[in-house]
Order: C-alpha cells, then sequence, then structure tokens
C-alpha cells in the first residue's frame, strides 16, 4: 500500500537518464553495440511483419519537426533495433506496443547503445509480456483487484466482476503507449527501472 503514494517528478535532466537506463538493468553504461550487421545473419523471426507494420505507425507525438528522411531514418533503425532483440532471443514474442518501448530507448540511448539495454529488459523485466500465451500477463493484472481492495474496497467492488485487461495497454508498454510527451515518459522509465517490475501495476492502481 505504500507504493500506492504518489511519488513526485525526480529532479535530474535527461542528459543524466542516457547513464542510469544501462545501469538500473545491471549493465555497464559504456555497454553498446560495436557491431551493427552481425544479427542480420540470424534466421528472420516469425514476427517481423507485425514489427514492420507497428514501426510504419511509431514516432507519432515525438520527436518533432523532423524531415522526411529523417524519420524513415528513425523509422530504419527502430525496425533494426527490435529485429536484433528478436533473432537473438527467438524465444521472446513480439506483442503491439513493444515497439513504443523500443523507440523510447532508442531516442534516449542512441542506436549503439540501446540493443544491449532493450535485450537486458526485454529478458529479464517484461518476459512474460513476451512469452507464446497471455497466462503470465494475466497473472499480474490479477493482482490489480487485490491492491485496490486494500487502498479503496468500495472501487474495489465497483470493478468485481471485470477482468482487469483495462490495465492491459498501459502496464503492458510501460506506459509509452499512453503517455504522448517524451520528456515525461522518459522520466517515468528511470522510475519504473529503479523499481521492482510489478511496480507498474501498483501505478496504475493509483
Amino acid at each position: 500500500v505504500e507504493l500506492l503514494r504518489v511519488y513526485p517528478p525526480w529532479s535530474y535532466s535527461l542528459e543524466l537518464t542516457n547513464q542510469t537506463g544501462p545501469l538500473l538493468l545491471g549493465l555497464s553504461s559504456e555497454s553498446n553495440d560495436d557491431d551493427f550487421s552481425e544479427w542480420k545473419q540470424l534466421p528472420k523471426h516469425k514476427d517481423e511483419e507485425q514489427v514492420q507494420l507497428d514501426v510504419n505507425r511509431a514516432f507519432i507525438y515525438y520527436p518533432h519537426n523532423l524531415s522526411a528522411v529523417e524519420m524513415d531514418q528513425r523509422k530504419h533503425e527502430l525496425s533494426d533495433l527490435i529485429a536484433q532483440v528478436l533473432r537473438t532471443y527467438p524465444f521472446l514474442c513480439y506483442f503491439q506496443g513493444y515497439h513504443d518501448i523500443c523507440q523510447v530507448f532508442l531516442l534516449v540511448l542512441g542506436r549503439m547503445h540501446s540493443p544491449a539495454v532493450v535485450s537486458r529488459l526485454s529478458v529479464l523485466r517484461i518476459r512474460d509480456f513476451m512469452l507464446p500465451t497471455l497466462g503470465p500477463t494475466t497473472a499480474q493484472l490479477r493482482l490489480l483487484p487485490d491492491i485496490l481492495g486494500k487502498a479503496d474496497p468500495e472501487l474495489r467492488r465497483h470493478v468485481a466482476s471485470i477482468e482487469p485487461f483495462y490495465a492491459l495497454a498501459g502496464t503492458l508498454t510501460m506506459y509509452a503507449h499512453n503517455i504522448e510527451a517524451y520528456h515525461d515518459i522518459a522520466r517515468l522509465f528511470d522510475i519504473l527501472l529503479a523499481r521492482e517490475p510489478i511496480f507498474s501495476i501498483y501505478m496504475f492502481a493509483q
């Protein structure tokens, strides 16, 4: 219940996020992808066609004022980032909204540093969302009624008969699908990475 308190915005700047992102995931701040082409020799992942469809709809809210050429370059980098992670870890399954997460890391960390960070995030923190079935995801979402029951019993009774899929888009994408301001989502990512993975469920309850 203590986690249901509203946390004030952290005071550090986005420049610091470039260093803390890898460290919060247990990586060196110098972690990077020195070879941009080796992963391309790996077998194509079964979900890459869906990846491309979603990448085509990426970067809607940020960054601003990109030329058509610059936007195409961003989308190419995002497509490569996602394909690299999926080909390296073929047991992972792509879900719609994963590209929203990846574009934040790509913008904050750049093409060189984002693959290592996104890979570690995918394997260790959001793996339950990237398995072949929704079972592990649903198990997390079903914690919501009990959390609400502690914080607001009346609200808990109101939603008692509803499966908590209303929280799916937010928690699945670390809120990158919901928050439209780059500064806000980048700061929120630092908070989510600094806490236990289940913190996003508590945050949704709040």
